[in-house]
C-alpha cells in the first residue's frame, strides 16, 4: 500500500484532491493510505513522530 501525503492550508483543496484520489483507487482497483496536513509543520511533526 502506498501512502499519500495531502498538504494545503485550504481544506477544501485537501478534500478535492482527496476526492480525486478516492476515484482513482476505484477506477485502478488499488489502495492508498492518504493524510492530511493543513501545513508543512504539520507534516513535519508526523514525520518525527
Amino acid at each position: 500500500m502506498l501512502n499519500i501525503g495531502i498538504c494545503d492550508d485550504r481544506l477544501l483543496c485537501r478534500l478535492l484532491l482527496e476526492t480525486f484520489i478516492h476515484l482513482y483507487e476505484e477506477e485502478k482497483g488499488v489502495l492508498f493510505d492518504i493524510y492530511q496536513f493543513g501545513s508543512g509543520e504539520e507534516l513535519l511533526e508526523e514525520l518525527n513522530k
